[in-house]
């Protein structure tokens, strides 16, 4: 049946927290309470014509933070760089609308840099990843074995722009320089360029100029 409520009155919820009939949440911290609209909405972003986004900053071996991954907009249109896993949540918390996003570039696939794109490959809006042929293969293999997923399902998920040493290559307007860093499994840096402005995103790399002379 029905029951009547007096506006003067609250619902209890869980986690501390009262919901108000008028859809706002009290919260309430050491007897102090505050009233949050449900209906809050994120911070609004304006994609820079060229800039970075800093998605995480730490390292795989950090619990308590999140690996490293980057947004890289080019013209107002963001390429995630090896995002790390739940990405999404963090572009939805900062305000970022999932559909600029139309590009991944995966360096590697150790999994602090390639779980986060398997994921988004997954979700939303189809995107472009861009890779070498060889890092590709071992991703699409790799995610098949760990999902049980088809590779075939996986490759159809999303469409591939290969990344070729040596070879210029172009998207969304903007020029890139691929190159093998020094790593354990294949992984690439990348020089862009995009109306006279240009990054170098080095990707993981052994970064030990005395002991690389010794190798030649």
């Amino acid at each position: 049946g029905n029951v009547r409520v007096s506006e003067r009155m609250s619902v209890h919820g869980f986690g501390g927290e009262e919901l108000n009939l008028d859809g706002s949440i009290v919260e309430k911290f050491e007897g102090i309470s505050e009233r949050v609209p449900r209906n809050l909405q994120p911070p609004t972003f304006h994609p820079p014509s060229f800039g970075v986004t800093v998605l995480g900053n730490s390292h795989g071996f950090d619990k308590s933070g999140s690996v490293s991954g980057y947004v890289l907009w080019i013209n107002g249109r963001g390429v995630m760089i090896d995002p790390p896993p739940y990405s999404s949540a963090t572009l939805e918390r900062e305000g970022i609308r999932p559909r600029t996003i139309v590009g991944i570039i995966l360096t590697h696939c150790h999994a602090d840099h390639d779980a986060g794109a398997f994921q988004k490959v997954l979700t939303g809006s189809p995107v472009v990843v861009i890779t070498t042929p060889t890092i590709y293969k071992s991703f699409i293999r790799k995610y098949a074995a760990l999902s049980a997923l088809s590779p075939a399902l996986l490759r159809h998920s999303h469409r591939h722009k290969p990344a070729i040493i040596g070879s210029p290559l172009r998207f969304q307007g903007a020029t890139f320089q691929f190159t093998y860093t020094l790593h354990s499994i294949p992984c690439v840096g990348f020089r862009v360029e995009w109306r006279g402005r240009s990054m170098v995103f080095t990707g993981d790399h052994f970064n030990s100029p005395p002991d690389i002379d010794k190798l030649q």
